[in-house]
């Protein structure tokens, strides 16, 4: 072809992103990003802050069609909800997909593991590294980043640098520490040391053979989840329920295991039933299975060092006098108990305690309103200090801008604080041109914009506005 034919063919330009085309790191690897670390390091690619990043992700279409909200706790827990196996994990990688033009994000998710492992007991809820795979980051020369294997549960050690994992902890003196350093993975955010090397030496015991067994297993699931989410499940209960068969029954699998007969029974009957990664990991060492050929439906035996006994303890279950639960609840009226609170003193789960119908539905109605008297006294409180600042700052003639607000009270400011937020909607609800209404005024109670609303109205009598 030549020059001039080349130049004459049409233009094919690409989408452009909402947001930066940022890479996962370790992406096709065991030690691959996890989505959690993945927003972090976006978020400082972007230099905003983190509410600022998903207010301007909330405008993108995408948003809307996946359902998503900024709730106060979007990312409670270490943002376990990010890397899971629940639909939200999924919900945010499309998402981000969609603003950052990367595909493949789900493989920083364990949403490929969906139809085989349950989501109890598998994600971590505290931030866990390995301080020696931080310092390796710092000597290539990188920031740090967090790997999807830290936040499995069962995972207790490093099988590369054999140490075990540990929750950074900020040692600095306090006065060195007064500056507060926005999240980044492997980033601490008291005193803002690269690679928590603010954690200080630890005299922690080197990790057992068990512990750094389950470590290279999970290790190696990680590395396959692309190859198990396109897997079958039922495939693998086939599998197994015939090397029962051709062996010595469910019931010794089942007893090897620390299962009770009906769990392995029902497990492998029922189609959509799955079970605890800390489950399939004591399968496979009981039996000197490979954990990713055990779900890959590949029985592939493989010596495994060190005890082969299982990690998880039976369940056992315990009568359960139900005249002193009863008893109990009776006191927990008087005493301004919650469920919770009668359920872990009587030492049995909720579902046992919701067995005794009256009294639980009493507690719950009461409890409830306790919360929804706490809520409305918050949300009135919020809006009185927002107004307070406006009846200080308008008639003086300052913008009634966060930064004032935090200077007048003497106290910061947030945009993600509910009396920013009713600042932001005040100054719109009298006519101010400058503001927009933050995205979480579309979920927010009635209540709230009632008082709002009413706020709004002293407001317009106090500074002699005129309603528009």
């Amino acid at each position: 072809m030549s020059n001039l034919e080349m130049l004459s063919l049409p233009l094919q330009r690409g989408q452009p992103s909402a947001l930066y085309r940022l890479r996962p790191r370790g992406e096709e690897s065991a030690d691959v990003e996890s989505l959690y670390s993945y927003l972090l390091r976006l978020r400082h690619e972007h230099s905003v802050p983190m509410r600022a990043l998903l207010e301007h992700m909330s405008k993108l279409p995408a948003w809307g069609d996946l359902g998503h909200s900024l709730g106060r706790y979007w990312d409670s827990r270490h943002g376990a909800d990010l890397v899971g196996v629940c639909n939200v994990s999924r919900r945010w990688a499309s998402l981000l997909t969609a603003a950052t033009g990367v595909e493949g994000l789900e493989r920083c998710t364990l949403s490929g593991l969906s139809r085989f492992i349950c989501g109890i007991g598998l994600v971590a809820h505290r931030p866990r590294v390995c301080l020696a795979c931080l310092s390796d980051d710092a000597a290539a020369g990188e920031m740090p980043y967090e790997r999807l294997w830290w936040r499995v549960a069962a995972v207790k050690c490093c099988p590369i640098h054999i140490c075990q994992l540990v929750e950074p902890e900020c040692k600095q003196p306090p006065e060195k520490s007064a500056v507060w350093f926005p999240k980044h993975p492997g980033v601490c955010s008291t005193c803002g040391s690269v690679g928590h090397e603010c954690h200080g030496e630890q005299n922690t015991p080197l990790p057992t053979q068990e512990d750094l067994w389950a470590a290279r297993q999970v290790r190696e699931l990680i590395a396959s989840l692309p190859r198990i989410a396109e897997a079958d499940h039922l495939h693998m209960k086939d599998q197994l329920a015939h090397y029962c068969a051709a062996g010595d029954g469910r019931g010794a699998l089942a007893q090897r295991a620390n299962m009770t007969k009906s769990q392995m029974s029902y497990w492998l009957r029922t189609k959509p039933a799955r079970t605890s990664i800390a489950q399939m990991l004591d399968i496979a060492r009981v039996e000197q299975f490979d954990l990713t050929q055990l779900l890959l439906g590949t029985l592939q035996k493989e010596p495994v060092p060190g005890s082969r006994e299982p990690c998880r303890v039976k369940r056992h279950c315990h009568h359960v006098d139900h005249q002193e639960l009863h008893w109990r609840l009776k006191a927990a009226l008087v005493q301004g108990k919650k469920i919770s609170e009668v359920a872990q003193d009587a030492g049995v789960d909720i579902s046992t305690v919701a067995k005794h119908e009256d009294l639980y539905m009493e507690i719950r109605e009461r409890t409830q309103d306790g919360l929804d008297a706490e809520a409305t006294e918050r949300r009135q409180k919020a809006v009185q200090e927002a107004e307070v600042v406006l009846e200080v700052l308008v008639p003086a003639g300052i913008t009634p801008s966060l930064r004032e607000a935090s200077e007048l009270t003497g106290t910061k400011w947030y945009p993600s604080q509910l009396r920013a937020q009713s600042l932001m909607m005040l100054r719109y609800r009298l006519g101010d041109q400058r503001v927009s209404i933050p995205p979480r005024m579309f979920v927010s109670s009635r209540e709230y914009r009632n008082m709002l609303a009413l706020s709004a109205e002293r407001l317009r009598t106090t500074l002699g506005f005129v309603a528009a």
